[in-house]
This record gives structure tokens, C-alpha cells and sequence, in this order.
């Protein structure tokens, strides 16, 4: 419960970060990478990245911890 609790608190985290990339984006003004508005590259490059770290991350810590809890129930 632990592991998913945390990573829905980073997912939160990310999630309210948008707006905050978006009004980045917007601020930089003029300048078009690629030719595309910085207000759809920040959150593609800034965004997407931490959703697949933090799936990752969370898949690793969930498979360690269900590796180190399979002993039965009363043995030491």
C-alpha cells in the first residue's frame, strides 16, 4: 500500500506541474523549436518522461517487495 501511495503522490505531483509547464511555455514567446509551440514540447518532453520513470520505478518496487514477502505465513 506503501509503494502505491507514494507513487500516486509523484503522479499528483507531475499532474499539477502542468500548468506550471505550460505557462513556461508560453512565456518563452516566440521561439519554435522544430516549428512547434513550445507550449506542446514542454510537456511532451518534460512530462511524459517522469510518467514512464515513475511506472518503472514503481513496477521495481512493487516485484522487490512481493519477491521479499513470499515466505509463509509463521516460518522465520
Amino acid at each position: 500500500m506503501r509503494i502505491a501511495l507514494q507513487t500516486a503522490a509523484i503522479v499528483l505531483a507531475v499532474t499539477a506541474a502542468i500548468p506550471a509547464l505550460l505557462a513556461l511555455g508560453r512565456s518563452l514567446g516566440g521561439t519554435r523549436p522544430f516549428g512547434v509551440p513550445p507550449s506542446w514540447l514542454l510537456p511532451v518532453l518534460g512530462v511524459q518522461p517522469l510518467w514512464v520513470i515513475a511506472a518503472l520505478v514503481h513496477l521495481h518496487r512493487a516485484e522487490r517487495a512481493e519477491r521479499d514477502h513470499t515466505r509463509p505465513a509463521g516460518r522465520a
